[in-house]
This record gives C-alpha cells, sequence and structure tokens, in this order.
C-alpha cells in the first residue's frame, strides 16, 4: 500500500489485520483454527492498539487495487493501482459488475452470467490478491458449477492479465501438454497470464 491510502494508524492497524488474515486464516479450513485466530488478532490488537480497535475490527475486511479498474479497462486510462481499503460489498460489487460488463462485451460468445453475492466477492477480492504477486497461485475447491472458473477468468480481465489453459483432444498426452507451456511462456514474454488448470485438464498424471 502506499501514504495516499493507509493515512493514519487505524488504517495501518486495519491492514495489518487484513494481511495477518489473508496469509494465516485463508489457509486454514476448521471453524475451531478459525476461531482461534480470530481470538488471537482481537487480543493482540486490544492490548497492543487498544484505540484502534473497533476501526481494525470492523467488518467487511475488503482491500484491493482495483478501484480505478473499471476506466483502465474501458478508457485504456493509466491509473495508478493504490492498494486500499474498499470499504463494503456495495462498493465491490458495483465495480465488478461494470467490469463483467465490459467482460462480456469482448467474449460475447462465452459471457460471464455470474451471482456477484457476498460470499464470491469475497472470495473474487482474494483470488486478485494472489495472482497480483510474483508466481501467485491458489487451488479452489468446491463442487462442480459453483463459479470457480468464472471467478478466475473475471479477476484475471479485472487485473488486466490474459487467461491461458490448455484444450484437450483426442489423445493429448504429455507432449502436447509441453507444447501448451511453451505457447504459454511465449505468451507471458508479452503480458502476465492466469493459467487456468482444472481437475478435468489431468488427462495423465504427469501433468501434475
Amino acid at each position: 500500500t502506499t501514504p495516499e491510502k493507509t493515512t493514519n494508524a487505524d488504517s495501518l492497524i486495519r491492514l495489518w489485520r487484513h494481511e495477518i488474515n489473508r496469509i494465516f486464516f485463508d489457509r486454514l479450513s476448521t471453524t475451531d483454527d478459525l476461531s482461534v485466530v480470530n481470538s488471537e488478532l482481537r487480543d493482540i490488537t486490544q492490548s497492543k492498539f487498544p484505540t484502534s480497535l473497533e476501526y481494525a475490527l470492523k467488518e467487511p475486511l475488503l482491500y484491493g487495487d482495483f478501484e480505478n479498474a473499471v476506466s483502465r479497462i474501458v478508457g485504456d486510462s493509466d491509473n495508478p493501482r493504490l492498494y486500499g481499503d474498499v470499504k463494503d460489498f456495495t462498493t465491490v460489487q458495483k465495480i465488478f459488475d461494470q467490469i463483467m460488463e465490459s467482460y462480456n462485451a469482448v467474449n460475447e460468445k462465452k459471457p460471464l452470467t455470474l451471482v456477484l453475492f457476498e460470499m464470491a466477492l469475497s472470495h473474487l477480492v482474494r483470488i486478485m490478491r494472489i495472482i497480483k504477486h510474483p508466481r501467485g497461485h491458489a487451488l479452489l475447491i468446491g463442487i462442480g458449477g459453483s463459479g470457480k472458473q468464472s471467478i478466475t477468468r473475471l479477476a484475471a480481465f479485472a487485473s488486466g492479465y490474459g487467461l491461458y489453459e490448455i484444450r484437450l483432444c483426442r489423445g493429448y498426452s504429455e507432449s502436447n501438454f509441453r507444447e501448451d507451456m511453451k505457447e504459454l511462456f511465449k505468451n507471458l514474454a508479452a503480458r502476465p497470464f492466469v493459467f487456468l488448470f482444472t481437475d478435468a485438464h489431468v488427462a495423465e498424471e504427469g501433468f501434475l
């Protein structure tokens, strides 16, 4: 983040809480473990930064650099990507509804029809944060048709990244997979890409 977005002690402590959540909280899977992290964060904040407690623990906790993404996509402007608190789900939904409209305008044959409810927006913001990191990667787990691929496509588009996935065909083998990886690496010379690899793409265990 930058001083333009983190202007005082309260906003710094809130940012610290967010990064702790993304680094540790998102890797946990049980209710007990999640409760431990939340409890520890509250106790530490209350003992070390008592004046910032109420602001730091305010929900929802949403950070990103996509506030000006629509103008970058539609108007091709070069607005700075400042990482900061995006406040609430209403603001985030409005931004991504506009981004999805832009995506569908250039992908008319395969438009996205996502319903961006709060949980979907939370995952979308997390994915955007992950792919911005060098070698950022994530394993998305969920039932088929829950929107994992669609959210990834929207996150890549909103970030200004390309999206690459292999195209399976009859007799697709490891040699084909290697050629596809070569093509991906060539594309990376021009712009950042997200490599979308699903369970359906694992035609051979060696692909993993």
